[in-house]
């Protein structure tokens, strides 16, 4: 009894590794994790930072979703004499309003850096 129940667990560890194995080899997967490469860490952290800005300005912020980022939502403007770098994030997001009512909303936020003092600094320009 023992041996068969040994010989089935190796049996479905082969299985396992096999099916996880060939997976790793799919192109979607690995074009994918290639993209996701390609975009700066700025970018990212940009995003993210606007989209906590816009959260905060929500009526139901719980119930925010934004899309998965992507670097054509921030595009990198001239900086000025006080900040480092500047940028304009374009998106949406779902959420509720103060009825309950969901819908999706678009907001523009402007990004500026200060790389001396380490921060970011922004200003949500468009929320409807």
């Amino acid at each position: 009894m023992k041996r068969k129940i040994m010989s089935m667990g190796v049996a479905l560890s082969i299985c396992m590794c096999a099916l996880f194995g060939t997976g790793c080899s799919n192109p979607d997967v690995n074009n994918a994790i290639n993209g996701a490469a390609s975009y700066t860490s700025t970018q990212g952290e940009v995003y993210n930072f606007a989209t906590k800005l816009v959260k905060e300005q929500l009526d139901a912020p719980s119930t925010a979703i934004f899309p998965t980022f992507e670097s054509s939502y921030v595009t990198k403007m001239d900086g000025d004499d006080e900040f480092d770098e500047c940028y304009k994030v374009q998106s949406s997001v779902e959420c509720e309003n103060a009825l309950g009512g969901r819908g999706t909303m678009n907001f523009t936020v402007l990004v500026e850096i200060k790389k001396s003092e380490g921060k970011m600094y922004g200003q949500v320009r468009e929320l409807n």
